[in-house]
């Protein structure tokens, strides 16, 4: 069996790359349903007032990236959570090197109830 192809990436791309994660929220929806990003990227750009650059990516099943042209709106996503997506929670963290995603605690949500 052939070895796949080594691919070698200059320094400037992998700065690049890491900058616009950066500005990235990693989230997984809390429900049986399946949820597909298309569907996801326009509901979620209207719900939170159309972000520059917002872009959803599927990582896992259920499990997404939602990168933003500009930090600012990522905190103010983040700080306006927890947000509901057809009946299905989604608990949203800040994107963060090295972090796998399976690591996080994202199997619950933060309610804050004003009384």
């Amino acid at each position: 069996m052939a070895e796949p192809p080594l691919i070698i990436y200059d320094e400037e791309d992998i700065m690049e790359g890491l900058e616009q994660c950066s500005h990235s929220l990693v989230g997984v929806f809390l429900t049986e349903k399946p949820i597909h990003a298309n569907s996801l990227q326009n509901a979620l750009a209207g719900i939170w007032c159309n972000p520059k650059g917002l872009k959803v990516e599927e990582i896992r099943e259920k499990k997404f990236q939602f990168r933003f042209d500009e930090v600012r709106d990522a905190e103010r996503v983040l700080r306006g959570s927890p947000w509901i997506f057809r009946n299905a929670w989604l608990s949203l963290h800040r994107w963060e090197r090295g972090q796998e995603i399976e690591d996080l605690s994202l199997s619950t949500v933060q309610l804050k109830i004003q009384i």
